[in-house]
């Protein structure tokens, strides 16, 4: 299992070989565009001509198809890490989660509803 610190190395790595830029704004908007083509197929993932038409991919493909843009986006997050001079993000990671534990509040939108797992 990768940590997230072997994921900032693996991705700046990769930014070294394909001559990535280091613009911090590039990757944050990189990554807000691969979240939205995520979203924008699930949006239409009961409809199989928009999904073959924009995406070349069936209904059944969709989860997939979401579960690798969300890596591209982490790929994004992670080179934007390391241009922030991010190496340590275990720890920040760690750290959230207990400011997320400690922090009495759930968004509406987000209660899991009676029934769901």
């Amino acid at each position: 299992m990768v940590t997230l610190n072997e994921g900032i190395k693996i991705i700046n790595e990769l930014s070294n070989l394909k001559g990535w830029n280091r613009n911090v704004d590039t990757k944050i908007y990189y990554a807000i565009l691969e979240l939205g083509e995520a979203g924008n197929a699930w949006k239409h993932r009961d409809n199989p001509k928009i999904l073959m038409n924009d995406y070349g991919i069936t209904p059944d493909d969709v989860p997939r198809f979401v579960a690798n843009e969300i890596i591209d986006t982490f790929q994004f997050l992670f080179d934007c890490l390391h241009c922030l001079g991010i190496y340590n993000a275990d720890e920040l990671f760690n750290e959230k989660v207990e400011v997320i534990i400690n922090r009495n509040r759930i968004y509406p939108d987000n209660v899991r509803k009676e029934g769901e797992e």
